[in-house]
């Protein structure tokens, strides 16, 4: 059925449990595929993935690819170079998993991507990110899901240069908030849009520096001077008993002292929300105050409002109307902040 019309494909898809099977039929085909310019395959065996990269080139006019592997491999940075080398690629999403170390690539000299949209489903570490982003300088939008620290120190490469990146997400597992400072400067300080996605777990105190409002205001203000959306989601789980919540609790509290430049700026505001654990009903105060204060206000956006993630009740105004004269405030229709807190039951 594919045979006499694989001229004419220009999207095919494959998401099916034999999926790696499939694929061995259609690649012979692949050559034919003169059309095709978008590509998905899930769910495909790991021992088959490296074939179907390898027969990538044979596409001439392919110019998106999203591929899901099941399994690991042996080797990410060989499925990454061929990748790359794609000459009309323009969007690329891989979820593709290895259990071994995470080896950087060798930083790219001459040959480059011209992959525009970039999305990682597995994890990518701190010490990968500089020559990973030195493949593909027409970047304009990154999305990495699992973006770690632990692996390794950050080697940094000044030969970089993202003029078109203007959306970033990260996922940040493990990196405390003096390397992430240190990134947004090199590489993310033209971004116009920026997700950040963190959380708090046991024995993770670096992580409670993305609640210190007043390191925000500055790298915002001082470093990012195009920002106009910037959504942070801080999550933290709860533990069976109540030391995790408390240890939390504290830490927020040590991240933002009553001292702080901002804190007469902002009111707390507190929405109960309910949570089952397996003895009890337990009754939660979340507090908002540390999520405002994590979303700063920026030469171009000035506004903050805070809602009830149960129901859309206007919790805080930042600023402060009751602080401000009236020819500070900024006008209806300029940019805001967004802000949304994630507090989940630890499974």
């Amino acid at each position: 059925m594919i045979q006499p019309h694989a001229d004419r494909i220009q999207s095919f898809q494959l998401s099916h449990p034999f999926a790696a099977d499939l694929c061995l039929l259609v690649m012979p085909l692949m050559r034919n595929f003169i059309q095709l310019e978008t590509l998905i395959i899930n769910n495909i065996e790991s021992d088959s993935l490296e074939e179907v990269i390898n027969h990538l080139s044979c596409l001439p006019i392919l110019s998106s690819v999203t591929i899901t592997s099941n399994g690991y491999v042996r080797n990410q940075n060989d499925l990454y170079l061929k990748i790359f080398h794609l000459p009309m690629l323009k969007y690329c999403q891989m979820l593709v998993e290895t259990l071994r170390f995470r080896i950087p690539l060798p930083v790219a000299t001459n040959r480059f991507s011209p992959i525009e949209h970039l999305v990682i489903k597995h994890a990518i570490s701190l010490n990968q990110i500089d020559s990973f982003l030195s493949y593909v300088p027409y970047l304009s939008r990154l999305s990495l899901t699992a973006f770690d620290g632990w692996r390794g120190y950050r080697t940094k490469n000044n030969s970089i240069i993202l003029n078109h990146l203007t959306d970033v997400s990260l996922g940040l597992t493990d990196i405390d908030f003096n390397h992430f400072e240190v990134l947004v400067r090199d590489l993310f300080s033209q971004v116009q849009v920026l997700r950040i996605s963190s959380g708090y777990e046991r024995h993770s105190y670096w992580n409670m520096e993305y609640l210190n409002a007043d390191r925000w205001e500055q790298l915002i203000s001082i470093h990012m001077p195009n920002i106009r959306i910037f959504d942070f989601q801080y999550r933290y789980y709860r533990w069976i008993d109540n030391s995790g919540r408390q240890s939390f609790e504290e830490s927020i509290y040590a991240s933002n002292p009553a001292s702080s430049s901002q804190s007469r700026l902002i009111q707390q505001s507190t929405e109960e929300q309910q949570y089952r654990s397996p003895q009890d009903l337990i009754r939660h105060r979340g507090d908002y105050e540390s999520i405002a204060r994590a979303n700063i206000r920026s030469q171009q956006q000035q506004q903050l409002q805070v809602y009830s993630p149960t129901n859309q009740r206007l919790l805080l105004q930042y600023p402060n109307p009751n602080h401000y004269q009236q020819s500070d405030l900024i006008q209806y229709g300029s940019p805001t902040l967004s802000a949304s807190s994630s507090c989940r039951q630890q499974q």
